[in-house]
């Protein structure tokens, strides 16, 4: 789950661990599809498919990320660049 902290007038969310791995992902590919990010991360240890959807679908439903559906897969893109965030 992301967190904010307020830092003078810059608000720092903070992610969890899957959150900011799926995060890294998807700023040093400008975008990617559930697959693509879960077949990245399974390289380095288990973690079920579902589990990448979800933590995707939920940075989407905290406007972190935005998709646009590409005949029946979705793209996601960052809202913000790394920047905003640290």
């Amino acid at each position: 789950m992301s967190k904010q902290l307020k830092n003078s007038n810059k608000s720092i969310r903070i992610f969890g661990t899957l959150e900011r791995e799926v995060m890294e992902i998807i700023w040093k590919n400008k975008s990617a599809t559930v697959r693509d990010i879960f077949e990245q991360i399974k390289q380095k240890r288990k973690i079920a498919y579902t589990t990448v959807m979800t933590i995707m679908d939920r940075l989407f439903i905290k406007d972190i990320l935005k998709r646009d559906k590409v005949g029946k897969s979705y793209f996601y893109i960052a809202s913000s660049s790394k920047n905003d965030f640290f």
